[in-house]
């Protein structure tokens, strides 16, 4: 898309349409006539998000693989609603990420080789006696 840099008319001079300012606004207008259109998610299709946080705001993004390219997806109010929801159970401390539990405590979001290890050691004894899985957390 062209896109050229319009300077306000002076006082005195009258505004020249040139064939490069018409081009750019027909290239506008053709844009703007077809509005972006955001996949919807399939149920069970895997979805990733990407979060990006600062001092004041978490904005995120669901985003799908299609083709080779990652496409942001829509997601209604009754979506939207829900994820707000899920996401409030999750808090950011020292860059790490943690799920508030029901219970009281922090959980700390484990890597898929750092829950291995962590059940590897409680099934090897060293946490102490075996306790059922919602002990553990």
């Amino acid at each position: 898309m062209a896109i050229l840099e319009l300077q306000s008319p002076r006082k005195n001079k009258q505004f020249q349409c040139t064939p490069e300012h018409e081009a750019a606004f027909q290239d506008l207008k053709l844009y703007l006539s077809f509005p972006s259109l955001l996949p919807k998610p399939e149920k069970g299709e895997p979805l990733s998000v990407y979060l990006s946080v600062t001092d004041t705001a978490v904005s995120a993004v669901l985003v799908k693989e299609q083709e080779g390219q990652q496409h942001p997806v829509y997601y209604g109010r009754d979506e939207s609603r829900a994820f707000k929801i899920r996401a409030s159970t999750y808090s950011i401390i020292n860059n790490t990420l943690f799920k508030r539990s029901q219970a009281g405590p922090y959980l700390r979001c484990l890597q898929p080789d750092e829950a291995k290890q962590v059940l590897q050691e409680i099934n090897d004894g060293h946490c102490g006696n075996h306790k059922g899985g919602k002990s553990l957390a």
